[in-house]
């Protein structure tokens, strides 16, 4: 008398995480009985046995693998992607739905910037609070969302905008910036006065002229830097010649 060959059952459907117990799915044939794991609750790979009782058998060890997947859950990104420099650091907020009673999701968001550019916010699960409190029963999509930081307005102001010089002595306007590009001045007739800048001090240098009154537009001009689009202001310098003393008569001489 030969014992009875019975067939290993096949592998079930893939199951997906659903924070409860789930049975494999698996029934092991008349004449044997299962043994292993025949139910799961985390994501994961299990394995379970079916084994021969007296007077049955398997062409071969009976062992089934079973699958709960991963449950996928999408990143839902906040409407702010684009803030204007400020100095602080900014990264777009996000936010998951577990689906699954009492489990509660926490993101980690990478990197958050400051300077102006264009980057990417990348997700993914920091931890998960109630039920089995495991990230890894879980796959994120939409883990990357883009956002940008844009140049802030500069500024350049005087404190004085236009006033009348006397050839011979230069006029020292203070500047005033917002913003991180270089200083530089320009004048509309360098024939008339000229200019140079030393930190935030405007110097304006009278031309020598034939006549009173001769104007320039003097420029100041803050660049665009990394962080700060440029600006510009101007005086407005009227020149005159300077007046100078016709000398007294001298002392009679003798012959």
């Amino acid at each position: 008398v030969n014992r009875k060959t019975i067939t290993c059952p096949s592998a079930p459907a893939d199951k997906t995480y659903n924070g409860s117990s789930q049975a494999s799915g698996i029934t092991c044939p008349t004449g044997s009985s299962a043994g292993g794991t025949t139910s799961g609750t985390n994501a994961g790979s299990y394995t379970e046995t079916c084994s021969a009782n007296s007077g049955y058998k398997f062409a071969s060890a009976c062992s089934v693998t079973w699958k709960i997947n991963k449950k996928s859950v999408a990143v839902t990104w906040g409407s702010t992607t684009s803030w204007v420099y400020d100095g602080n650091n900014h990264i777009p907020t996000g936010s998951v739905t577990t689906g699954i009673s009492a489990e509660t999701m926490a993101l980690s968001i990478v990197t958050a910037k400051k300077d102006v550019g264009s980057y990417t916010a990348t997700a993914s699960c920091s931890s998960v609070t109630g039920g089995q409190a495991k990230c890894d029963n879980y796959t994120l999509t939409s883990t990357t969302k883009g956002f940008e930081i844009t140049k802030a307005t500069g500024s350049v102001s005087l404190n004085e905008t236009s006033g009348t010089l006397t050839y011979g002595t230069n006029k020292t306007v203070t500047i005033t910036k917002t913003g991180d590009g270089s200083l530089s001045c320009s004048s509309s007739d360098t024939s008339v006065a000229t200019c140079s800048i030393s930190g935030t001090t405007l110097t304006i240098t009278p031309v020598a002229n034939t006549a009173d009154g001769k104007t320039a537009t003097i420029t100041v001009t803050l660049s665009a830097g990394s962080n700060y689009n440029g600006a510009t202001a101007t005086y407005a310098a009227t020149v005159n010649r300077k007046t100078i003393t016709c000398p007294s008569a001298p002392a009679d001489k003798t012959y």
